[in-house]
């Protein structure tokens, strides 16, 4: 059994347990183990998820902060009441580099689903896609997903084909769901040199990325906020904008308590 398929037989018992969306015929690591020995199991597979949920989160480079920036972030991190942002969009986007960085300006944890697949397989996500299939990437991904939306004071970095998949809406809005919305040509530029992205792989980039941007477009567009990016946007920049969107959106839809966001997807389970 490949790394992949072992890690998620090895999740499966923890896929939707949280929201009850355990699908019927979904494998489960735990048949077979009652009562003591199944807790026991549970807490096992459970403690290793968040050991590389940790794991990807190691790096905590910090950048100066204007008092003004500061300020706005701390506003919000007070209306936001500890629900978690789930940042979204396309490979290249910069949800990684710009989620980490709205973290440490909110004063949250930052998790990120392709940083911790890897630690939880010991393998890139390209040699994943390559020995698994995307299939079976998509699965471990929604079981990561699912644990991840547990938490509360977290900014989460997400794939960019997570919002394919029905069931991840269901664990995605249980926070405040953020599009950061870049162009194709700066997508193309940015990912150039890039040769760990197995979608594009022995692909034309520009015409890939269209084609991929025109599946996913239209689920994009059901995130709670959307982040317009330019191609001479900063880091910086973005995670200022999307603090100032996130804020006027908190301002009109305040929540109640964490992970209290409806989303725009209105019920899934009809």
């Amino acid at each position: 059994m490949d790394a992949l398929v072992a890690f998620g037989v090895h999740l499966g018992g923890l896929r939707g347990r949280r929201h009850g969306l355990v699908r019927t015929g979904e494998v489960d690591a735990c048949d077979g183990i009652v009562g003591a020995q199944r807790a026991r199991a549970l807490t096992c597979r459970r403690r290793r998820v968040r050991v590389a949920m940790s794991s990807a989160s190691e790096d905590d480079t910090r950048h100066p902060v204007s008092e003004a920036d500061e300020k706005a972030f701390r506003d919000l991190s007070e209306r936001l009441r500890r629900t978690n942002v789930y940042f979204v969009g396309m490979m290249g986007s910069g949800k990684s580099s710009v989620g980490k960085l709205f973290a440490q300006r909110l004063k949250y944890r930052f998790l990120d689903t392709d940083v911790t697949i890897e630690r939880l397989t010991k393998s890139s996500i390209t040699e994943l896609f390559a020995n698994s299939g995307e299939a079976a990437f998509r699965e471990l991904e929604t079981a990561v997903l699912a644990e991840m939306a547990s938490y509360t004071d977290a900014v989460i970095s997400t794939g960019g084909g997570i919002v394919l998949n029905t069931k991840n809406w269901s664990f995605l809005q249980t926070g405040l769901v953020c599009w950061l919305d870049v162009p194709v040509d700066v997508l193309v530029q940015r990912l150039a040199d890039d040769t760990t992205r197995p979608l594009l792989q022995g692909q034309d980039p520009a015409q890939k990325l269209s084609e991929i941007l025109a599946k996913r477009e239209a689920m994009y567009k059901n995130a709670d906020v959307h982040v317009p990016v330019t191609e001479a946007m900063s880091n910086e920049a973005i995670a200022q904008e999307a603090c100032r969107l996130i804020t006027n959106f908190v301002k009109a839809n305040p929540p109640k308590s964490a992970a209290l966001y409806p989303g725009k997807m209105g019920s899934l389970d009809s």
